[in-house]
């Protein structure tokens, strides 16, 4: 059964998830997620490659690095930026997975850019016997370019003036970049008796050249290129999982281990140690005054994972926020946005969960049912265990949930079936209802409508539209394909009219229940998102009348996109979030 947790020194714990076997291995794996938002979107592969390699008897520890998904933050090395921090991390988890599982030998498993890192590390360990390169980024100035390419196609992007670069929501200092453009995989001394594994995009190879210098050298090399690697790098609500390569990667490992001498390698060289290295922290401090632990609840089918986040003691927090998955993504959120707000808001003296619904992250996917599916049907159950759960360990707290995106729509359509909670905070949600059959393709035309729509109401809107910022053409085609749907639909909606049935997906009605129930509600939306004006649509009456008693509130992120991808953005969300979950509201 995997075992996750905080490890490593307390003063800066890392996170991992390990995936143990039977028995008494010899050797096991490190698996290092790739750098930025790509560690997000591979989540799921790297889940599943976690799982071959112990089906196939290799233990394996998944690492967050420092700074990284749900370890702690820390100061950068001035002159080489968060490099060091990483490589140690990399360090520590050799370590951690040798102490826990009794391995001696340690394969580095390294996921695109990460092989970056990786590989030094492997180079000179003496515990790391081999390196296996995932889609591998060899060159740092590669992976900068790449990272540059993308930040400058951001629609929304913040300028920083001392050389740093924020990518896909990712912030990376200058010192970091600069120490990432200085690494080459093929400029460095490999030791001869340590095999590489390359499995290459087929798309985009990238390692055949380091592949035939290592051969020339009498490196044991494995190189080919392998279909699908591309596709885990996709959304996740999109992204598929080279099942095929990940299982044939495994069993070539577990014959690779099966021929190694049974005498032990040597011992790693002694260096100072903090306290608390190689064992499994239960609290760990990952910032000043807070701190976390794994929390798993019993839920309906099956465990629900999450982290928990609250005030060191003494403070005893009065309140509670729940945070579901935004879209696929685990419970760090996009861009770690959930980590950093957990954070702040348990500084601030809140209790904060940031969970894994069934199917998604950390939980499993009930019998029978696929993962990653975003507006699951089991969802609201699951989020009924966990408001159970905690009203029966915290019984006098207020609990708020706040989500984002498809966050949001749970969050809302939680408080509509009567959940215990005392307010709800539904962050730029893209539909209020949502049925069985229905797929985000095939809501795609919808968001693209009311997105056109509330530009087409805005001065900003025709600005952009006359000076040639916004496609003419596109904006055609989804109005002309708007009204066509409508009047293919007329016949259906009078059908219904008829009949009666208005108080079906009645969104007013939805808003009068929950303002009812007692429970506060907060719509917050950035800049021309669809889900605004498609509350004033269809919120009816019930949307300015319960406004107008302070009910309901809705408020507006400026120079913000969907999932908040600039840290101003963030800042911004998070100043709103702190100010809702304030004692005195």
């Amino acid at each position: 059964m995997t075992r996750s947790g905080f490890f490593g020194n307390p003063e800066r714990p890392l996170f991992g998830w390990l995936h143990p076997v039977a028995g008494s291995p010899s050797t096991g794996v490190v698996l290092c997620p790739p750098l930025g938002q790509e560690a997000l979107y591979t989540h799921r592969s790297m889940q599943a490659a976690a799982m071959a390699l112990a089906a196939c008897g290799l233990p394996c520890l998944r690492l967050d690095a420092a700074g990284t998904g749900n370890a702690a933050d820390g100061p950068e090395d001035p002159e080489h930026g968060a490099v060091p921090a990483w490589q140690a991390s990399l360090e520590q988890a050799v370590e951690q997975l040798c102490r826990t599982t009794g391995v001696t030998r340690v394969v580095l498993m390294a996921v695109r850019g990460a092989t970056l890192l990786a590989a030094p590390v492997a180079a000179r360990h003496p515990q790391v016997l081999a390196l296996v390169g995932l889609a591998p980024v060899l060159s740092g100035r590669t992976m900068l370019r790449e990272w540059r390419a993308l930040a400058a196609t951001a629609a929304l992007r913040e300028e920083h003036g001392d050389g740093a670069l924020e990518v896909a929501g990712v912030f990376h200092s200058a010192a970091t970049l600069r120490a990432l453009g200085s690494l080459s995989v093929p400029d460095l001394a490999w030791p001869v008796d340590k095999p590489v594994w390359l499995l290459d995009r087929d798309d985009l190879p990238a390692a055949a050249r380091w592949a035939e210098q290592l051969q020339a050298q009498g490196v044991q090399v494995a190189a080919r290129r392998c279909q699908g690697l591309s596709a885990m790098l996709l959304e996740p609500h999109r992204q598929r999982v080279p099942q095929a390569a990940l299982d044939e990667l495994a069993e070539a490992l577990q014959a690779w281990a099966a021929t190694l001498p049974a005498r032990e390698q040597p011992a790693a060289p002694e260096r100072p140690r903090g306290p608390g290295v190689g064992e499994w922290l239960g609290w760990a401090e990952v910032a000043p005054g807070v701190r976390e632990q794994v929390w798993c609840v019993d839920g309906p089918g099956g465990p629900l994972y999450g982290v928990l986040s609250e005030p060191a003691p003494p403070c005893q927090p009065q309140a509670m926020l729940l945070l579901p998955n935004t879209g696929a993504i685990h419970h760090v959120g996009n861009h770690r946005l959930y980590v950093q707000m957990a954070r702040a808001l348990a500084a601030q003296g809140c209790r904060v969960v940031r969970m894994d619904l069934s199917g998604l992250g950390e939980s499993p996917a009930r019998p029978g049912e696929a993962s990653d599916v975003v507006y699951g049907r089991h969802a609201l159950e699951d989020v009924a265990a966990v408001v159970q759960a905690a009203r029966a360990q915290w019984p006098t707290q207020r609990i708020s949930m706040l989500g984002l995106c498809a966050g949001g729509y749970h969050a809302l359509r939680s408080a509509v079936q009567g959940l215990q909670l005392d307010q709800v905070i539904v962050v730029n949600p893209l539909v209020y209802h949502w049925h069985e059959g229905l797929t985000l393709d095939a809501h795609a035309p919808r968001v693209q409508e009311a997105y056109y729509r509330a530009r087409w109401r805005s001065i900003s809107g025709w600005k952009r539209l006359l000076t040639g910022r916004s496609d003419l053409r596109q904006l055609l085609r989804v109005m002309a394909g708007g009204l066509w749907r409508r009047l293919k639909q007329m016949p259906a909606a009078m059908l219904r009219l008829s009949r009666r049935s208005g108080a079906v997906d009645d969104l007013n009605a939805d808003l009068l229940a929950v303002s009812k129930q007692g429970v506060r509600m907060h719509f917050v939306f950035s800049e021309d998102e669809p889900g605004w004006p498609a509350l004033q649509a269809q919120g009816g009456r019930a949307l300015k009348a319960l406004q107008a008693r302070g009910a309901l509130t809705v408020s507006h992120v400026p120079r913000a996109d969907h999932t908040f991808t600039t840290a101003l953005a963030r800042q911004r969300l998070l100043a709103r979030a702190a100010a809702l979950m304030s004692p005195g509201r």
